[in-house]
């Protein structure tokens, strides 16, 4: 077994926190630094920002026999190699200044990865900031906090455990995957959570809490015990780690945590909506599947399971109605069919997933509709039509979730080798599957969720127009806008000085809601109203109502 520590050093002051940054110390053992080209990735870029910008000359590296310089190499415009100048004599301690990212309300919602300042504090990923060892192998991981410092009170957390000195063992890419939060920080359960029994969840945050997150921070710890017993997870506990942003909010998840943001809309939202959240993300720490070996990303599964699974676990665990289900069931197909982007290829909407408005909601609603089609597919060939007990989908899924744990590679080969064994020639299951990549529409007529009594009937539903570019949110001008849209009819121009929105992500799935801009224009504010879709109407298949039936004794496994 192999070794590697982080000694993370923080001096912040919640008064001047913004002028104080916190010294990273990395030590990595001698052995990491093994075959001809010893050196550590970095990853530069995320989506649609950068990474944390160092200089070779930023980094102090050293050894037993003194500095060692680091070389930069660019391998490609995500990935950074840091190549040793010369061998290492011994393990190598790393010293670097970090600097959080500054965001405002012009800054363009991404993966939540970064390192920000919030309320006094410091939270994010090690993602943003910290290069990895390149050798994937185990290693003892250690997070140590010098708080010495530190104003009293004083809180230090890891996805891995709480306090001074945590230990985890994992592969190299533990530091990257996990989240780091210190400074004031209030929690739930409250107080320090040192050892906290297996099987258990604390939710992180800094300051006050707005009052729906307040209300139903508690979710969390009712949801997470079922959830880790279904997945088959009980041995490690779980950590949420909350904090604002300028605008929107939703969630990044990691193995064993993830990260929530809200914004002031997070005001506007439902119960259903954040808990739906929630559940969301806290399936994605438990069911994933790899990217495969050229790169293209699996999001159909990664997105499309965490919907499915998000509708029908907190039901299954009876922490929701049946009307829930029926809600979340319906806007995700509502979003699918009247989404104007429904038959773009997968690759296409990975592409776009940060700059188009509709391209970002295909891997979830697509691949939602495309495991209700599937389930519904093994549920006929194995007799078993009630979803509210376990099916051969969630025995695919849990068998994909633990192989994926033991280190096992799992891409969609392994997939679709499950449907071909499942299925027994009676749906062609491969060319479906390329269907749905492609972006032909899947149909769900006659299809059965729940029980046999719930069958999905077609309707009519106008198709989505947002009526300008969503570039224009984090420019904060209205820019693209569409000739002969209800929001150019309703009065709003190119050029608007745009001063607040709701978010569009749940206001999809209701094709009643009415979405508003609030613009600046001539020295005055003017709200602007409107229907965001078209007056065209395209096929959408529903439920009329979820049938709520006896759950079995047997529904978590």
């Amino acid at each position: 077994m192999a070794a590697c520590s982080a000694d993370f050093r923080s001096y912040l002051n919640p008064e001047a926190a913004p002028g104080i940054l916190p010294l990273a110390l990395y030590t990595i053992i001698f052995s990491a630094f093994t075959g001809s080209n010893p050196h550590l990735n970095y990853t530069t870029w995320f989506s649609n920002f950068a990474a944390h910008h160092y200089t070779e000359s930023d980094i102090y590296a050293s050894d037993s026999a003194g500095r060692l310089p680091f070389i930069f190499v660019d391998e490609s415009s995500t990935l950074q190699q840091w190549r040793l100048g010369r061998d290492p004599f011994s393990d190598l301690t790393l010293k670097m200044d970090v600097y959080p990212r500054r965001v405002d309300i012009r800054t363009t919602p991404g993966p939540r990865v970064d390192l920000r300042f919030d309320q006094g504090g410091v939270v994010g990923t090690g993602a943003w900031f910290l290069p990895q060892v390149a050798q994937n192998a185990l290693y003892l991981h250690t997070v140590e906090w010098d708080l010495s410092l530190a104003p009293t009170g004083t809180r230090a957390v890891w996805t891995y455990g709480e306090g001074p000195y945590v230990e985890h063992l994992g592969t190299a890419e533990i530091f990257e995957r996990s989240v780091f939060m210190v400074g004031q920080i209030q929690s739930s359960p409250p107080g320090p959570q040192l050892r906290p029994p297996p099987g258990t969840c604390a939710t992180y945050w800094f300051g006050s809490l707005p009052p729906i997150l307040e209300r139903l921070k508690g979710f969390n710890t009712e949801l997470y015990l079922p959830m880790a017993n279904f997945f088959g997870e009980l041995e490690g506990s779980y950590r949420v780690f909350i904090r604002s942003c300028p605008r929107v909010w939703g969630g990044q998840s990691f193995p064993s945590s993830y990260i929530l943001e809200y914004g002031p809309e997070i005001v506007d939202a439902d119960d259903e909506q954040v808990m739906s959240l929630f559940a969301h993300e806290m399936v994605h720490s438990f069911a994933r599947l790899d990217n495969e070996d050229d790169g293209d990303e699996n999001g159909w599964f990664i997105e499309g399971i965490a919907e499915y699974y998000s509708t029908f676990l907190p039901y299954r665990f009876k922490l929701v109605p049946p009307s829930y289900v029926t809600s979340q069931i319906n806007g995700s197909l509502i979003r699918y069919y009247t989404n104007p982007d429904i038959n773009i290829p997968m690759e296409d909407a990975d592409k776009h997933f940060f700059t188009s408005w509709y391209a970002e909601w295909i891997p979830y609603d697509r691949g939602f509709a495309y495991l209700l089609l599937v389930d519904d597919q093994l549920r006929r060939v194995r007799g078993e039509p009630d979803s509210n007990s376990s099916g051969i989908l969630d025995r695919i899924v849990l068998d994909i979730s633990a192989r994926s744990r033991r280190g096992e590679k799992m891409q969609r080969k392994d997939w679709l080798a499950a449907l071909s064994y499942f299925l027994q020639g009676s749906v062609d299951y491969a060319g479906q599957f390329q269907d749905m990549l492609r972006g032909r529409t899947i149909t769900l007529a006659g299809r059965r969720v729940g029980s046999t009594r719930n069958v999905l009937r077609e309707t009519r539903q106008n198709v989505l127009e947002m009526g300008f570019s969503r570039l224009a949110l984090s420019r904060r001008i209205v820019e693209g806008l569409v000739p002969g849209s209800h929001a150019e009819k309703a009065g709003l121009r190119n050029g608007d000085a745009i001063i607040k929105t709701p978010v569009v992500y749940d206001l999809a799935k209701d094709p009643l809601a009415k979405y508003f801009v609030l613009v600046e224009r001539d020295g005055q504010e003017i709200r602007i109203e409107y229907s965001p879709r078209e007056d065209r109407e395209v096929s959408c298949w529903m439920l009329e109502s979820f049938k709520e039936d006896v759950i079995p004794a047997a529904f978590i496994r």
